[in-house]
């Protein structure tokens, strides 16, 4: 999560329905026709052997590529056996299925820094290249997976996400509220589709709430899965198909949390001041990511201080744990969903220290990882880069 400031519908004739996830404020009931996931995390296990779920990738990164790919990813795809890496602030970089370094674009493009990061990026299914947020709230850098740069697109909107939906098609997260207002929508939305960087239509109502609630963006609210797509904001717990030609949101699927479930919604709450810091003091949850659909939900967590993945069917929680098991390996939960890949680059040198947790007792682990990230990396020891697909 980050804090902004501080941190056809019928065209050319066809009617495009897009899967998207409205996560509807908690306090509203789900409706009776979908499906909802009752996600148990009272319990979890002190990690899950995830091999009947997963098919594992696990990459070795030497110090130079690690330095050059960065730890804060938010988007990792497969490209024909190699791997390309999006960090919000070192840029993409492409890898091979051994850790070399293929290429790494160049930063004059991207310009990422602490105060103006990568927010997000997604594989246009209709090109094949990469469309990544640049320097520009209102426009896109396109990139071909050979790590050239092929055009900047502009949007026309200020946003926060995006993903395409058509060749030249694009569903764009509305960054606070479109200063154009189409006929026949919303005067207020969420999202808005975009033909060739020109506003066609607004879908989805948004909440009319002062600047200081509007300040608020989040990673990769626009997602692929399977064949659909989805928008998810935290905090709120219905998934939504979308007509794009009535504008209408349909619901579909619902989830709650049994423990540090928000009864509303603070980042759309007019009396909450700060969001972060209202659920900080109340321990609440902190959805990450969440994908799915009516057959599994995944999703990625925090909560008392923690982070975790938690698989659920409509009638059971599979599995609610930080760590997982591959292979015989042990594994941080994925910090990231993009396009069917779940993935985390972290420390080799915390890679390490978590295959030595087995053989302590659980009650000792958190001491244990605290004692680590008290401390600074040792130097030179280099990454890992995690990728799970589901089977």
């Amino acid at each position: 999560m980050t804090k902004d400031g501080i941190g056809k519908s019928i065209y050319h004739g066809v009617c495009i329905s897009l899967v998207v996830t409205l996560l509807l404020a908690c306090n509203q009931s789900a409706p009776q026709d979908t499906t909802h996931y009752a996600i148990d995390n009272t319990n979890s296990q002190p990690y899950a052997d995830v091999d009947s779920l997963f098919d594992l990738s696990l990459i070795p990164l030497s110090d130079k590529v690690y330095e050059r790919v960065g730890n804060y990813p938010i988007y990792v795809q497969a490209v024909a056996g190699d791997y390309i890496i999006v960090d919000r602030f070192r840029g993409v970089s492409r890898v091979s299925e051994y850790g070399e370094l293929v290429w790494h674009l160049d930063d004059r493009y991207l310009q990422p820094s602490e105060s103006n990061p990568v927010r997000y990026a997604y594989r246009n299914s209709y090109t094949g290249h990469l469309e990544v947020s640049g320097s520009s709230d209102f426009s896109l850098m396109e990139i071909d997976t050979d790590g050239n740069f092929v055009r900047t697109i502009p949007l026309g909107l200020k946003h926060d996400n995006a993903i395409s939906v058509g060749q030249d098609i694009r569903l764009a997260e509305v960054s606070g509220y479109a200063t154009e207002v189409p006929s026949g929508g919303p005067k207020y939305f969420r999202l808005a589709l975009l033909d060739g960087g020109k506003l066609r239509t607004g879908i989805g109502n948004a909440p009319v709430l002062p600047a200081a609630q509007r300040r608020y963006y989040f990673d990769h609210t626009l997602l692929r899965w399977k064949d659909s797509i989805y928008y998810t904001r935290p905090l709120l717990n219905t998934l939504y198909t979308v007509d794009t030609a009535s504008r209408e949101l349909i619901p579909k699927i619902s989830w709650t949390f049994d423990s540090g479930q928000a009864e509303s919604n603070p980042f759309e709450d007019r009396q909450v001041e700060d969001a972060f810091e209202y659920m900080a003091d109340r321990n609440l949850v902190q959805p990450g990511w969440v994908v799915g659909d009516e057959d599994i939900l995944l999703t990625n967590y925090d909560y008392n201080y923690q982070n975790y993945l938690a698989v659920s069917l409509p009638d059971t929680t599979l599995l609610n744990t930080a760590y997982l098991q591959a292979a015989g390996v042990l594994l941080p939960v994925p910090s990231i969903y993009t396009d069917g890949y779940f993935a985390a680059v972290y420390p080799r040198a915390f890679h390490e220290l978590l295959q030595t947790l087995p053989s302590r007792e659980p009650d000792s682990w958190r001491a244990v990882l605290q004692q680590y990230f008290s401390n600074d990396p040792p130097p030179g020891a280099g990454g890992m880069l995690m990728v799970l697909r589901l089977k």
